[in-house]
């Protein structure tokens, strides 16, 4: 579940240049509401077959915008190697923005990104059908943190993410709650060495934030939350 929530998000591994996709909204930019509230203290409770608890825990600055820092992400690259990832995430007129550093140290190595970088994970302001596109290209290095450890190769991630607004305005119930002005997001991940495409799909609903990912592994459902 863990790897799913940060997924969706765009920032599993999603350290890239953004780059725009379609857009046929006649008024871009426009936000339709708050579909992912950002304070201090956030949080929310995911469950599909263990508990997942995404929280906001403090505010920083970068480049004058407002970022608000998520709990530690701990996981796993795509090539099985640990890392252990910082995210943050600001809201700008409609786009939600994902930033994410994977620098810091797994036990065992010292990780090195080279910089943070940032990515749209949601469009609130698009119309369903309207999609974007976004090329995810970073290298990570490590250095061992023990003399006897041997080295290890860099890992190199070249992808493509492009972002589908399914539908728009639509009402679900979870966990016997009911949820209205959903907006659903279908990512399609495409890995360029592998030519393999992840399809994963996110719901997030207005004034509570995601309620919802499907993926290969199952589905993750909200059970709990709380806004401040």
């Amino acid at each position: 579940m863990k790897n799913r929530i940060i997924y969706i998000l765009t920032i599993i591994l999603a350290i890239g240049l953004l780059s725009c996709g379609n857009n046929n909204n006649s008024t871009p930019n426009q936000s339709t509401g708050d579909y992912y509230p950002t304070a201090i203290n956030n949080t929310w409770y995911y469950y599909n077959g263990d508990t997942t608890v995404n929280k906001f825990i403090s505010l920083d600055v970068f480049n004058g915008k407002n970022y608000y820092k998520q709990n530690t992400y701990y996981g796993t690259t795509q090539q099985g190697s640990n890392i252990a990832a910082k995210i943050w995430i600001n809201k700008d007129n409609g786009d939600y923005v994902g930033r994410m550093d994977f620098s810091g140290d797994n036990e065992y190595y010292m990780m090195e990104v080279d910089e943070p970088v940032e990515t749209i994970f949601l469009k609130d302001y698009l119309n369903a059908g309207d999609s974007w596109t976004e090329n995810i290209n970073y290298t990570l290095s490590y250095t061992p943190m023990q003399s006897y450890l041997p080295p290890y190769p860099d890992v190199t991630v070249n992808m493509e993410y492009k972002y589908t607004i399914v539908e728009k305005g639509a009402s679900y119930t979870i966990a016997g709650q009911s949820y209205n002005d959903v907006i659903q997001i279908k990512l399609d991940a495409k890995d360029y060495s592998t030519s393999y495409i992840a399809t994963t799909y996110a719901f997030y609903a207005k004034d509570v934030g995601i309620i919802r990912t499907i993926d290969d592994n199952g589905t993750g459902n909200l059970f709990n939350y709380q806004l401040y």
